[in-house]
């Protein structure tokens, strides 16, 4: 039994393709070319889309300096290069409403329906600094085709206090 279980082990570690430190090489490779494609999207997405509404002191020039830390680290794992991103994203937009979802978590929220919700969370003056105009007045209309009656009210912090 053992001379059997000898050879069955001799015959495994002793196979081309395993070798341990090519191995993980290879996969650290691998894994560092998808952190930085990931940080590459991210920074662009952001880059070409990222409107800093609140006013936060977002800069392109540190955002691009951003990009160039986080893709000169070594990352040894995806979660790794996820926290790398949120890093970036927290030093650099400053936003608390914009966030990266990691794949996993992404998959988790897509058994909601969240279509065509779109919040945007504000003062009053911040509304009319960037609407040019007061606060909307609670109003409601009726869709007769669908017989419903849709009301919207207007809830303001101030008035919870």
């Amino acid at each position: 039994m053992d001379t059997y279980m000898d050879s069955a082990v001799d015959s495994v570690t002793n196979l081309p393709f395993l070798p341990s430190s090519a191995f993980s090489q290879a996969n650290q490779d691998e894994v560092q070319k998808k952190a930085v494609a990931l940080i590459q999207e991210i920074w662009e997405v952001v880059d070409q889309n990222f409107l800093d509404a609140r006013n936060t002191g977002f800069s392109r020039d540190n955002w691009a300096k951003l990009r160039d830390v986080a893709i000169s680290r070594q990352y040894n794992s995806m979660d790794a290069a996820y926290r790398g991103v949120r890093s970036m994203m927290v030093d650099g937009l400053r936003d608390p409403y914009s966030r990266f979802l990691t794949p996993q978590e992404l998959n988790v929220m897509k058994k909601y329906d969240v279509t065509g919700v779109g919040l945007n969370l504000g003062t009053a003056k911040e509304y009319f600094d960037k609407v040019g105009k007061g606060l909307p007045v609670d109003r409601k209309a009726v869709d007769r085709a669908k017989g419903f009656l849709w009301t919207v009210h207007l809830l303001t912090v101030e008035s919870l206090w």
